[in-house]
This record gives structure tokens, C-alpha cells and sequence, in this order.
């Protein structure tokens, strides 16, 4: 495959290759069909024209539309199918200290909260650092690490504290994420920040501790195309909502591309028929659109499908991988290590139990696999754009996945 020098794009590196058997002739006109440039095109589209998309924004049925016209122009069955789902949100919180206002991000489902108290470090939150003691009318401060942010929050509140701040073990942004709503206001900060705070509180600082979170119903969409009807169908999915924090190109602007091209590159083959194409809503805000899709058509249309193919966080990265979802999906993830070799393409495994929305359909016994690149530096940050992305390895995912796809139905 030839690097693209395309207008905005980094320079190519090429993907790990190995030696390339040959591609199996069924299979070998879907993947020439690939084109780079048009699939670059649709990231382009959706995180420089449309930007940011969370699932319930103006902006990602926007994207929805844009999708909506793609598939249909090539031939498919689309329809929007829409869901409501509660949504939670931080409008901006914060934490102020003797020196100053430290802005941080509530952790994902924290409550909203206005309190002021002492601030008292608790180590980690666990009840042997607690050791009984009560924190009644106190601001908790915590160390990320060893228990689940649950299970801290838990510990503190029953202690009594007002509320909780969280600091990272390691460089970057705390963007944690609860197991479930709670009334504690709770923020996550820098490990930098933290060892200030651990100063401070080590002086017996005051801390006021504004959780802006809100929590409330919205609409989002999924976007479903089918080449025809019928059992044994594959299908090939993504999600089309990003992150409030940056434009969504690599997460996951690339894997929504990914599945326009291949909308394209199988229109009007005998493939067609038993191809169908998700791009799905809401994913960021806990895979919520596949899972009202599974939901929808039951457990039993969902093993109409032969498989599901998910991709995600497709274009940045030094490592192709393939996730897998338990046994059911081990020869689906051969076929597809296969379809990488034959491609000169070295593609590794991980498991990759919940991480998108594969799972939802893993869940009810459809053999479903993850294409990933790992790691990207710009992961939930306003960097993700569509500048930083490789569309050398966009295009070397998306023929991988046409050969699999190919060779899926025509077997």
C-alpha cells in the first residue's frame, strides 16, 4: 500500500508488515476497491466540518444526516432508529483552595454539589486508611489506585465526608467514570494538583468543592443499513458520537469512515445482500445505542448475524490489534489475523470485554471482534483531529476488514 500525501494529513508511516501471501481471489476486488482518499474524505467531514458530536448534540444529527445520505446513495436500506437514555454531563466544576480555584472534571456520574469543609487526605480510600475515623463536614482527598472509584466514594461517604476529590497516579487528566449515579459530589484532578492539595491539607485548608454534574434525558440515533434480509448476515459497526472535549477524528471519526467506505466498496457486489452496517449512537455515554439496537431486535435476530465486526480508533497508533470477546469469537479472530498476513499486515490480540460496542452484541452470543490501533496520545483530547490522523492505516483497516467481510459471506 502507497502512503497518500493528502492535504492536512501527517506523513504516513506504514503499518507493521509482514511477508504477503497471496489474497484469495473472492476477496481480492473488495479490498483494491479501498480507497484512502475517500475515506479520509468522511474524516474530514465529520470532525472538521461537524466537530465535536457528543450523541445528543445538534451536531451529531448532523452526522447522523451525513451518514444517512452516504448509505443511501450506495444502495442500502437506512433507517434512524431514535432512543432516549439518560444522559450525564459536567458544566464545569471545580475546586477553590487557600491559593486559588483548581478546574478540574467531575468524575462520570457524580452529583451535582456545593459544599465547603476541611480538606483531609485519606491515602487511597480504602477503609484501613480510613481506620474508623469519622469525616463528617470534611472534603475527602484521594489517590487514584488499588480500589475502584466506586468503592472510594463509597467509603468516604459512609464516613461522612461532604464530598470527594480524586488525583491521578500519573501524568495527564483524571477522566474517571463511576459504576453508577451518586448524590457525593466527587472531581478528579491532576497528580500534580493532588500533591498540592495533600500540602494544603496537610496546613488544615478549607476547600469549596462545586460539582456542576447534570443529569437528564436526551435523544440520540442509531443509523442501521442493510444490503438485504435474511439470516447469515454480517455486520460491520461503529460509533458515531465523540467526546464533548475535542472533534472525534480517530474516536471515532475513523471507524465511521471506515464503514462508509466499505458501503461503498461493496455496493452493487453479490456481497451487498448479506452486508449490513451500523453506526451507533451514544457509545461514549456507555455504549448505549448498540445496546437499545441488540435490545430492539432481541437476542434471537441478533444471531441472525454471523458475526460483528466493530472498529474503533482505527487511524493512530504503532499496534494493529484485534479485540477478541471469549471463545465464540477465537476462529473469527484467526480469519481475521489471516486476513491481515495475506495483506502483509501483522495484526496482535487483546481481550476486549466491554471497550465498545461489539460487547453489546458479544453479550448475546454473536461472535463479534474489535479492530483497534493502539495507543493514540490525543485519546479524549481536543487534539483529535483530523490532522493527526494516518490515513495509511485508516485504508489498511478497512481493507482487512472488506477481505474478512468478503470471505465471511462468500464461505
Amino acid at each position: 500500500m502507497l502512503a497518500l500525501a493528502l492535504v492536512g494529513a501527517p506523513a504516513a508511516a506504514a503499518p507493521s508488515r509482514i511477508d504477503q501471501p497471496p489474497v484469495a481471489a473472492g476477496a481480492a476486488e473488495a479490498v483494491e476497491a479501498v480507497s484512502a482518499a475517500q475515506a479520509y474524505d468522511h474524516v474530514r467531514a465529520l470532525a472538521n466540518q461537524i466537530g465535536s458530536r457528543p450523541g445528543h448534540t445538534q451536531a451529531y444529527f448532523a452526522a447522523v444526516a451525513y451518514a444517512y445520505d452516504r448509505l443511501a446513495e450506495n444502495g442500502y436500506r437506512v433507517t434512524v432508529e431514535d432512543f432516549t437514555y439518560r444522559n450525564w454531563e459536567d458544566r464545569g466544576s471545580y475546586l477553590e483552595v487557600e491559593d486559588g480555584r483548581i478546574d478540574g472534571r467531575a468524575l462520570r456520574w457524580s452529583g451535582s454539589g456545593d459544599v465547603a469543609g476541611p480538606l483531609v487526605d485519606v491515602g487511597l480510600a480504602k477503609p484501613s486508611d480510613l481506620g474508623g475515623r469519622r469525616l463528617d463536614g470534611q472534603i475527602a482527598l484521594a489517590r487514584r489506585g488499588e480500589i475502584a472509584f466506586s468503592a472510594k466514594a463509597e467509603n468516604v461517604r459512609a464516613a461522612g465526608a461532604l464530598g470527594l476529590v480524586v488525583y491521578n497516579h500519573e501524568s495527564g487528566e483524571l477522566n474517571g467514570t463511576l459504576n453508577g449515579p451518586t448524590d457525593l459530589p466527587i472531581l478528579g484532578v491532576t497528580a500534580a494538583e493532588g500533591e498540592r492539595l495533600r500540602d494544603a491539607a496537610g496546613r488544615g485548608a478549607t476547600g469549596h468543592l462545586v460539582a456542576a454534574a447534570v443529569l437528564q434525558d436526551r435523544l440520540s440515533s442509531n443509523v442501521i443499513a442493510h444490503g438485504g434480509d435474511g439470516p447469515g448476515r454480517v455486520l460491520v459497526g461503529a460509533h458515531l458520537d465523540s467526546v464533548p472535549m475535542g472533534p472525534g477524528a480517530n474516536d471515532n471519526a475513523s471507524g465511521s469512515a471506515a464503514v462508509l467506505e466499505l458501503a461503498r466498496v461493496f455496493a452493487g457486489r453479490p456481497e451487498q445482500a448479506r452486508l449490513s452496517l451500523a453506526l451507533f449512537g451514544a457509545e461514549e455515554d456507555g455504549l448505549i445505542g448498540s445496546q437499545r439496537y441488540v435490545a430492539g431486535i432481541g437476542a434471537e435476530g441478533a444471531r441472525e448475524y454471523r458475526a460483528m465486526l466493530n472498529l474503533d480508533m482505527v487511524a493512530v497508533g504503532d499496534r494493529f490489534e484485534v479485540g477478541t470477546t471469549g471463545e465464540r469469537s477465537r476462529d473469527l479472530a484467526q480469519r481475521a489475523i489471516d486476513a491481515g498476513r495475506g495483506l502483509g499486515l501483522r495484526i496482535g490480540q487483546f481481550e476486549a470485554a466491554g471497550a465498545s460496542d461489539h460487547a453489546s452484541f458479544a453479550q448475546v452470543g454473536v461472535p463479534a471482534l474489535m479492530f483497534h490501533w493502539r495507543d493514540d496520545p490525543n485519546y479524549h483530547r481536543p487534539t483529535d483531529t483530523a490532522g493527526r490522523i494516518d490515513p495509511e492505516k485508516l485504508a489498511a483497516t478497512t481493507r482487512v476488514v472488506a477481505r474478512v467481510v468478503a470471505e465471511l459471506i462468500d464461505g
